[in-house]
């Protein structure tokens, strides 16, 4: 999805108005979050998160008189494109000649931001939950062990907070077979994690 495909029709209220500093902000631990999850583990010893997030915002922000958005969730999965974007161009620089790298960085002391739909199915607004420590390695564990599709599914929903509906417009799925993927990957991130509360 491009640009193009989120921006608003001429009758539409742009979104935002000007308030992207605010906007980014907002949006943070959703990036750096899926910025986390989605590097396999050779480009984790190579790439910073904070330098993906940084190179995407850049992006972002230079675009920002080109682009408009309908909603919050339209800017949301956006992001969540730019960033898949930003992470393939690494993959492939680093595939490239099997570049050698001595940069090796720990993710300990990097949290997850997870939307609160994991806790309520039901949630309208996700009350943002913070998985630390050895919560952590058995989430980026199992995540590891996700097909694309599930890692898809796992970041736009349960990162970005991005609706079954919105998702499924995306991906050009059924609603109904986007809501019955998403609660088996919620299943066993609730196995994984054990109880949020």
């Amino acid at each position: 999805m491009g640009p193009g495909d989120s921006q608003s029709s001429p009758a539409a209220t742009p979104f935002p108005d000007d308030d992207w500093d605010g906007l980014l902000e907002r949006n943070l631990p959703a990036v750096q979050t899926f910025a986390r999850m989605n590097l396999d583990p050779q480009l984790r010893s190579r790439e910073a998160v904070s330098d993906i997030v940084q190179s995407t915002f850049g992006e972002v922000l230079a675009a920002r008189e080109r682009i408009r958005f309908e909603s919050d969730e339209a800017f949301r999965a956006y992001l969540h494109t730019c960033v898949t974007r930003k992470i393939l161009d690494k993959k492939r620089y680093w595939n490239r000649g099997r570049r050698e790298s001595r940069r090796v960085y720990s993710l300990e002391t990097e949290g997850l931001h997870l939307s609160g739909i994991l806790r309520s199915p039901s949630a309208n607004s996700p009350s943002a939950i913070f998985v630390r420590g050895e919560q952590i390695q058995r989430l980026q564990d199992a995540f590891d062990q996700l097909g694309e599709r599930e890692k898809q599914l796992f970041s736009m929903r349960f990162i970005f907070g991005l609706q079954a509906t919105h998702i499924g417009s995306e991906l050009g799925t059924p609603e109904s077979s986007v809501r019955k993927e998403l609660a088996r990957l919620q299943l066993t991130l609730i196995e994984i994690l054990g109880p949020l509360d």
